[in-house]
């Protein structure tokens, strides 16, 4: 499973590791396994005979469900990937498994391919939640995608997201405001960890600006922790309430680019 290797993890976070695979596992492979399964139970029990025909539904079903153990999926995509690959299983395999088959006996495995899709989100956010969730410092060691939150205040009522990804290039900053049909006014700042010179917390006492949207709407960083980011062209901020973990995530990603 290449989004959650087996090794290569700091023992603080290794028991969160553990369980959070064992969860990625079953989002990923037990439940769009059991979809294959279920269509192949359908073709075994159904009305009609079984042919070459009653191959192909297999064969769909189990297409979607090699893929998200076959590529890599950063955390904040688990649980989407999970749901996904379950939709395609049941789309491509459950559906024409069933038309083929016929039959009161193929219903049941039917609806374990309609049960795969919640329970494949739920894996997946579980996984998540499990090794994401609350941050720690060893996070940074590893090639994981950490997203992490950021208080910020505007001057007029507004709906804007706004967040910092710790990357295995990069430190990301974003945000952008939800308008229909519309991307947004987006604003994006990126520091490679090589043009990373220090990085320390420090405690706000009031508004600081921090991004500006695209249309030029300013962001500010609210009163609290912040996590002080130094490059060579300034200083960059991450307001968040977890601010000292923020520092050792990133620290430890500085670390691992210069080694």
């Amino acid at each position: 499973m290449r989004s959650l290797p087996a090794r290569g993890v700091e023992p603080g976070l290794a028991v969160r590791w553990r369980r959070s695979r064992a969860l990625l596992a079953a989002a990923f492979g037990w439940v769009p396994g059991a979809v294959v399964l279920a269509c192949v139970a359908m073709a075994l029990v159904g009305d009609r005979p079984v042919g070459w025909w009653s191959v192909l539904p297999v064969v769909g079903a189990l297409v979607p469900a090699v893929v998200p153990l076959a590529v890599r999926v950063d955390p904040p995509s688990w649980a989407k990937v999970a749901w996904l690959g379950a939709a395609g299983s049941l789309v491509l395999g459950a559906f024409p498994a069933y038309g083929v088959a016929g039959g009161v006996a193929a219903l049941p495995f039917f609806l374990v391919a309609w049960v795969a899709l919640p329970t494949g989100f739920l894996l997946g956010r579980g996984a998540y939640r499990e090794l994401m969730l609350p941050l720690v410092a060893e996070l940074g060691s590893t090639d994981l995608e950490v997203r992490v939150g950021v208080r910020i205040a505007v001057e007029h009522a507004d709906l804007i997201t706004a967040g910092a990804t710790v990357g295995r290039t990069h430190l990301v900053l974003h945000a952008r405001r939800h308008v229909p049909n519309s991307a947004g006014s987006p604003a994006e700042v990126a520091v490679p960890w090589g043009g990373v010179l220090g990085v320390h917390v420090e405690l706000l006492a009031q508004l600081r600006p921090w991004l500006s949207l695209a249309d030029g709407t300013p962001l500010l960083a609210r009163p609290g922790p912040v996590v002080v980011v130094r490059t060579a062209r300034g200083a960059v901020l991450i307001p968040s309430d977890d601010a000292r973990q923020v520092a050792g995530i990133v620290d430890r990603r500085v670390r691992r680019a210069r080694a």
